[in-house]
């Protein structure tokens, strides 16, 4: 059989196998495995179901958004992120709009600048010069 055959009987497979609703992970590792299988050997099918995983899992880059979520996961149920949320009230009780003020905060303050600077050009050249 020919690769390309190989390849349009593996897609065949994956779209029978979902219409069957079996899992998508598990129906494309088993016909990943099979592709392999029929185009190499066993062997080199088995050598890469044992090295694949830990490679994957292995490189940091994939790792750090789950240690992100299992961070803000376990500081929520320990109980930290309730004594922020209320320091913030807290602070934010006197100024207008409370919560809001952080996020858009800073966006004001460079608009005002950036206003600033704009008015200023416009009175400058609409406005004679006197030097």
């Amino acid at each position: 059989m020919d690769r390309l055959e190989i390849g349009f009987t593996g897609l065949a497979a994956v779209l029978a196998l979902i219409a069957l609703r079996l899992p998508i992970g598990l129906v494309l590792a088993l016909v990943s495995f099979a592709g392999i299988w029929a185009c190499t050997n066993g062997t080199a099918a088995w050598g890469l179901v044992k090295a694949v995983p830990y490679q994957f899992i292995a490189t940091w880059s994939f790792s750090a958004v789950p240690m992100f979520l299992l961070m803000g996961y376990i500081a929520s149920h320990a109980g930290l992120t309730n004594g922020l949320f209320k320091a913030m009230r807290v602070m934010l009780a006197r100024v207008p709009g409370g919560w809001p003020v952080p996020r858009w905060g800073p966006a004001r303050c460079l608009r005002r600048r950036r206003d600033r600077r704009w008015r200023h050009r416009r009175r400058c050249h609409a406005l004679p010069c006197r030097r």
